[in-house]
């Protein structure tokens, strides 16, 4: 399960790469950087509006992230989740 974990924690960074080397080609061939917002996938996916979540604070938390570069989250989130995974697999003795 740790194993599974960490590939796809790499597996979502490697896509954030991606879609910084696809803007930078794009860049290349048109001279400007094509902005790919976060929410593009986030709404593509059936993700739920900001002001849909009444969490204490989530709704503005999530407007702010909504409005990150696409290739940014995945690679940041990706290198977080896939830390995580890691960390845990360094940790045997704690059984789970």
């Amino acid at each position: 399960m740790r194993g599974l974990i960490v590939i796809t924690g790499i597996d979502a960074a490697v896509a954030g790469l991606a879609v910084a080397v696809h803007q930078a080609i794009l860049w290349r061939q048109s001279g400007y950087w094509p902005t790919i917002p976060f929410s593009d996938l986030w709404f593509a996916l059936g993700g739920a509006a900001p002001d849909m979540l009444r969490l204490h604070g989530v709704e503005g938390i999530m407007a702010q992230l909504l409005d990150q570069p696409l290739c940014v989250v995945l690679f940041l989130g990706g290198a977080c989740v896939a830390w995580i995974g890691a960390e845990r697999a360094r940790r045997p003795w704690t059984g789970i």
